[in-house]
């Protein structure tokens, strides 16, 4: 009877005992099942061949209803063109499709509500984008470094998100989250009443050369403007009370910490402005800038203050320096550099 029993087992339809967690593939996807009631499936990865031209992630598979995408799964399916992702979906997982290179058409049926951290980033040939109205839930990431993304579009009934000339931002116009890398503009005004500019928002924005910022911002976040190879000079409004720009070099409003300045500042040589006390991680690349001179009110050089600065010749510091501790490798790549002689009883602080 137990062989019998085993024997009847075998011949039964293997999803006829499925469990969350258990595993399949169908039509060249594999599959992870994450719930029986309702029955409904991850898709996890292609199998074995990587899916080329257009490609329609089906609603359905197994009699279960695909509710997400999982991260990294079609990660580098370089021959990808287009997807169509189907209302069933609510997950669009993290890198789900990064570094899909030939991705030229990306259609989000209502119904996803979630897109996640570098969703379509480096989907080079992507051109545009649009949100549907469904979607809560946005990582500020989710495009990043896809360099030809002109515009990003949303759903006039969505109630998180809105889109102003392409650019995306919070629905109430608060939060600027990306702003795209290939739109076509070099000078670009943030609006007035935007508090936060979030991370990465300008990120690898080589083409803009000026950016003003309004008296509302009150938060920049961190990367916000990394890799803006163009980048000439930063304005900020008069009226802001947590930022200011001299000469297009961007502080806090009370000159004591230097933020950020322009990777493509017309410049060969900067004399950091007496009274600030602070570097940030603000000089990267720089390409044509050879001297510094830093002042005596400095006491803090940041980690990778002066990173890549290819054509850095000369640093030096003001009679009386007060430089207490510098960060790891303030001066890493700079090949040009002559050997800097720093103030006695300098911490090198990891």
């Amino acid at each position: 009877m137990k062989k019998l029993f085993f024997f009847m087992m075998t011949l039964l339809p293997a999803m006829a005992w499925a469990a969350v967690g258990d595993e399949f593939a169908a039509d060249g996807l594999k599959y992870k099942v994450t719930s029986e009631s309702p029955k409904t499936v991850e898709l996890t990865r292609f199998d074995g061949t990587r899916p080329t031209g257009a490609l329609t992630v089906p609603a359905s598979a197994n009699g279960y209803a695909v509710t997400s995408i999982g991260d990294q799964a079609f990660l580098g399916c370089t021959n990808l063109n287009s997807v169509t992702i189907p209302a069933s979906v609510r997950t669009i997982g993290a890198a789900a499709f990064v570094a899909c290179y030939g991705l030229k058409s990306v259609t989000i049926t209502a119904g996803v509500t979630s897109i996640g951290d570098q969703a379509f980033s480096k989907c080079n040939s992507l051109v545009s984008v649009n949100i549907p109205e469904s979607v809560t839930s946005l990582h500020p990431m989710t495009f990043d470094e896809s360099t030809n993304l002109e515009s990003i579009t949303v759903a006039s009934g969505n109630k998180h998100y809105k889109s102003v000339d392409g650019v995306l931002f919070s629905k109430d116009m608060t939060t600027l989250i990306k702003y795209p890398i290939a739109k076509k503009q070099t000078n670009y005004a943030i609006p007035v009443g935007v508090t936060k500019i979030d991370t990465t928002a300008f990120h690898s924005c080589s083409g803009l050369q000026v950016v003003t910022i309004p008296a509302s911002v009150t938060t920049i976040s961190r990367y916000a403007f990394s890799v803006c190879k163009g980048m000439e000079s930063f304005t900020v409004d008069a009226g802001n009370k947590y930022y200011k720009s001299v000469d297009g070099v961007l502080f806090d409003k009370g000159m004591t910490t230097l933020i950020l300045y322009p990777e493509n500042k017309k410049s060969t040589s900067y004399t950091i402005p007496s009274g600030v006390t602070t570097i940030k991680g603000a000089f990267v690349r720089c390409p044509g800038l050879t001297t510094v001179t830093i002042p005596a009110s400095v006491t803090r050089i940041d980690n990778m203050a002066f990173v890549s600065c290819a054509d850095l010749e000369t640093v030096s510091f003001a009679k009386g320096s007060k430089l207490k501790s510098i960060g790891r490798d303030p001066f890493f790549r700079c090949e040009k550099l002559s050997p800097i002689e720093y103030p006695a009883g300098v911490e090198v602080v990891r």
